[in-house]
């Protein structure tokens, strides 16, 4: 049977395990085996170090450190790191590719500096996918909803309004007065670009806006509800 471990010994597998920080070594000094010092661990509540490296960098790692021009270095230079990744806001992809590293090297680095890693939806937000702009992008409608963005300003004040004051502020359809929308009846909206489109051909497509506004009539427009507009488009397609 295994030959028990003086407890006047055990502060000294503490000590030991602490200077050489491997279950291992420690057996070795001790002159006990591993799973002695383990046990006299686990009882101290003593928090074991972890598997890898056992807390520290081995030598080969520490040298390669060591050179200033190593990519592994500088995704661990925490101020490089927060100029490209926080200020600039550049990917870990990005950062990757402009010192040479892969993308987990990357995150390994702003772990390594204590720099919080954006999730996906903060990574992406503000930033443009550029293959899914114009007609690339599935939902594309021939440019309509770009004109609608460059005049949406405009019309508020010069056609939508106007034309919400002249039904009083109600549905025509059900006399609703909430979520109100201003449907082109008479012409739509794309039949009005098209028609500027073409007196103007040689105009800039900034200068055509006003134009655009500036076509619009009140006979153009009808006030609806949401509800009854989104039926009309479902029963006319349109």
């Amino acid at each position: 049977m295994p030959i028990p471990i003086d407890h006047d010994k055990w502060d000294a597998v503490c000590a030991a395990y602490q200077e050489h920080r491997s279950i291992r070594k420690t057996a070795a000094a001790m002159g006990m085996s591993k799973t002695g010092v383990e046990y006299i661990l686990k009882t101290r509540g003593v928090s074991r170090l972890p598997r890898n490296r056992r807390g520290r960098e081995n030598s080969s790692v520490k040298a390669l450190m060591a050179k200033p021009d190593c990519p592994s270095a500088k995704v661990r230079n925490t101020a490089l790191m927060t100029e490209m990744y926080i200020d600039k806001r550049m990917t870990t992809t990005e950062i990757g590719r402009e010192l040479g590293v892969d993308h987990s090297t990357v995150l390994t680095g702003l772990r390594f500096c204590g720099i919080p890693v954006r999730t996906i939806s903060e990574a992406n937000r503000g930033r443009s996918c550029p293959s899914m702009k114009g007609a690339l992008n599935p939902a594309w409608n021939g440019g309509s909803t770009s004109w609608r963005k460059l005049a949406r300003e405009g019309l508020n004040a010069c056609f939508i309004r106007p034309v919400m004051e002249r039904d009083g502020f109600a549905c025509r359809w059900c006399g609703s007065k909430k979520k109100l929308v201003v449907h082109h009846d008479r012409r739509s909206f794309m039949d009005i670009v098209r028609l500027v489109q073409q007196n103007n051909p040689d105009e800039p497509k900034s200068e055509l806006v006003r134009a655009i506004i500036d076509e619009h009539e009140l006979e153009d427009g009808t006030t609806l509800c949401k509800p009854c507009h989104d039926k009309h488009h479902k029963e006319n397609g349109k």
